[in-house]
């Protein structure tokens, strides 16, 4: 269930906790010379296409590259370095497409205008999530990503290729052994593995938590790792291993979250999972030969229908019984997770 999502948290938005104030209005004379935003866009408009073209010549070289790789049927490391590198500039290009049609279709005349208004919007959207974050800490989260690290250690102590016997979602043993649909989630297969996870858990898991009941962590978790690992079985017979499944559920999640804007969640937050879930399918895509795609649809759709059935809409609220009911199977996961967690354990080191 390898992926790669780690980078994008280097996208989300920094600031400090500093009030922005009102945003600036359309009708504001925000200073701006109508002649000066024209010069302005038609340089960004160049800048742009100069990149675009840079861009596309690169990914052309990195796609001809992988292509020969895999009709040369090389083996190892060499297809996967190749292909994360087609993947990087893939998404650099997407990018600077996406650039190039924002400018084309923004008023030239008022373009910078515009841009400080989104900018002042932003800034108070930031403000108000990091003034949240500062009031819940995502102790669950966090705990979780310190076991799947602790067990990730006693993997490399332990033997990879040992702790994948002992523990992995291993097709043909599943008729006696079914906790192996659990116990495949907190195993990964190496070090960019586990790093990737561990991020993006922290990063996702932590929004989850600032923005509904806490335990909808380990709960959303739980169901999207087993119905991924269902998908992965009825779909393909290899071996697979990880917690991606888990973790692509916390988004799926997290979109309806965002979309329906319950608690407050904040519409930039949809942006950055449309991200994620985006760049998963493309890595799944280049790298169809070592990752697990079913595992991710799987836990994909899971977190989404958990979403859609849980999460009320901006302005009403979940029934209480239905909240109450919810609150007591989160923490049932919590248990559950912490049971599969020492049974793993367990496993790897009998």
């Amino acid at each position: 269930m390898a992926t790669t999502h780690a980078h994008l948290t280097a996208d989300l938005p920094q600031t400090s906790i500093t009030d922005p104030g009102d945003p600036p209005r359309e009708g504001d004379d925000l200073g701006v010379a109508g002649d000066v935003s024209m010069q302005v866009h038609r340089d960004a408009m160049s800048l742009a296409y100069g990149d675009l073209r840079q861009s596309l010549a690169i990914s052309a070289l990195a796609a001809f590259t992988f292509c020969l790789a895999i009709a040369a049927g090389l083996k190892g490391q060499l297809p996967t370095l190749v292909g994360v590198a087609l993947i990087y500039v893939l998404i650099s290009t997407g990018r600077t497409v996406a650039k190039v049609v924002q400018l084309r279709r923004s008023d030239p005349g008022r373009m910078l205008t515009t841009e400080r208004i989104d900018a002042a919007q932003r800034a108070r959207d930031l403000f108000a999530h990091r003034t949240r974050a500062a009031m819940v800490k995502p102790w669950l989260s966090s705990t979780l990503v310190f076991v799947l690290f602790a067990i990730g250690f006693i993997q490399v102590v332990a033997g990879v290729e040992h702790s994948i016997a002992r523990a992995a979602l291993v097709k043909s043993a599943l008729a006696t052994e079914w906790w192996r649909v659990l116990t495949a989630a907190f195993l990964h297969a190496n070090a960019l593995h586990l790093q990737s996870n561990l991020m993006s858990l922290a990063v996702l898991g932590g929004l989850v938590e600032i923005y509904t009941a806490r335990t909808r962590v380990a709960l959303v978790f739980l169901i999207s790792a087993v119905v991924g690992a269902v998908a992965s079985t009825m779909v393909s017979p290899v071996t697979s291993l990880g917690a991606s499944g888990g973790i692509i559920g916390l988004a799926g999640y997290l979109l309806v979250l965002s979309r329906r804007g319950a608690n407050g969640t904040p519409q930039w937050i949809r942006k950055h999972v449309v991200q994620i879930l985006t760049i998963t399918a493309l890595v799944g895509l280049v790298l169809f030969f070592v990752i697990d795609n079913a595992a991710h649809a799987g836990g994909a759709l899971a977190g989404l229908l958990f979403g859609l059935l849980t999460i009320p809409r901006a302005g009403r609220t979940i029934a209480p019984v239905m909240a109450h009911a919810l609150d007591q199977l989160g923490w049932l996961a919590v248990d559950v997770l912490a049971a599969v967690a020492i049974f793993t354990v367990w496993r790897l080191v009998s």
